[in-house]
């Protein structure tokens, strides 16, 4: 897994909440889009959690700019962890969330 990976855990909820504001007149492919979403950012989430363990600290600066100039990503294990702590906890709402919308009405 290359460095510049590591940005997956943020593109891939904002990805997914544009494609959920797209389909939002269906409920079950919200619903999907969502859970799917959530699903994928968690597996992102484990994949940099492992390839920092694996090979140590990663590090990416957008655009070649340095860290005063630019936005500089970066990894270790304690970011790593947090950030899948985060994705469960969000799968756990997402999977929640959906479930509760099942038993309530829609309001256009």
């Amino acid at each position: 897994m290359s460095a510049s990976w590591i940005v997956l855990p943020v593109l891939i909820p904002l990805l997914t909440a544009c494609l959920t504001a797209c389909v939002y007149r269906s409920r079950l492919l919200s619903s999907v889009v969502s859970c799917a979403g959530a699903a994928v950012g968690l597996w992102a989430a484990l994949m940099t959690l492992s390839s920092v363990l694996k090979t140590g600290t990663q590090v990416t600066a957008f655009g070649g700019w340095q860290a005063p100039f630019g936005i500089v990503f970066v990894a270790d294990a304690l970011a790593a962890s947090l950030v899948v702590i985060s994705a469960i906890i969000g799968v756990a709402i997402t999977l929640y969330s959906c479930a509760d919308l099942k038993q309530r009405p829609s309001y256009p």
